[in-house]
């Protein structure tokens, strides 16, 4: 089986204490959890600035059509070193802040003419979120539990959102996201 490559680029406005923090606080947790559900490994390989890439705009009132944007930015870019991205290929744009509004991440769904995502920084779980909806993880079936630390209040899955948000993160994905992301990856080499 192919590993998950996340081709990861640090937006070159992303501030230095965040990028220090993007390891310990995005990547730790699911990077264990996509290979524990996926049983492949999971590479990241980190760009930065890289002049046309990394300075992408991603800001812009249609995320869907800035994702798209930033999907043949990254394709080009590894056209231009050489590499022939594999479906399980992710194309990773990591920033501070938003998109437009209060919109912090956005991807491309599975299926999709693309592989590609832009997740910011904002909180613990964006990139995990949007990746796994490159892999075909929906909002649909968000696990909520009882946090222990706070009486009264829920820790959710990686999918959750609006509403379904708890006051923490069960750092992982609901049994129906997992199913959905081993089906999805059963047909790829």
């Amino acid at each position: 089986m192919r590993p998950i490559n996340l081709n990861t680029f640090i937006h070159d406005s992303v501030s230095d204490t965040n990028y220090q923090h993007l390891k310990t606080r995005q990547l730790d947790h699911f990077v264990e959890e996509l290979a524990n559900v996926s049983g492949r490994q999971v590479n990241i390989c980190f760009h930065e600035y890289v002049p046309g890439v990394t300075n992408f705009d991603y800001q812009g009132p249609n995320a869907g059509a800035k994702v798209n944007e930033w999907n043949g930015v990254a394709n080009q870019y590894a056209e231009k070193i050489g590499i022939t991205p594999t479906q399980t290929d992710r194309n990773v744009l990591v920033i501070d802040g938003f998109i437009t509004g209060q919109v912090a991440g956005v991807a491309q769904t599975a299926g999709k003419t693309g592989n590609s995502l832009i997740a910011s920084t904002i909180d613990a779980t964006t990139l995990a979120h949007e990746v796994g909806h490159t892999f075909n993880a929906k909002h649909t079936g968000v696990m909520q539990v009882p946090d222990p630390d706070n009486p009264g209040h829920f820790r959710s899955s990686y999918m959750a959102t609006g509403k379904d948000v708890g006051t923490g993160n069960l750092l992982r994905y609901s049994t129906i996201n997992r199913e959905r992301i081993q089906d999805f990856l059963k047909n790829l080499a």
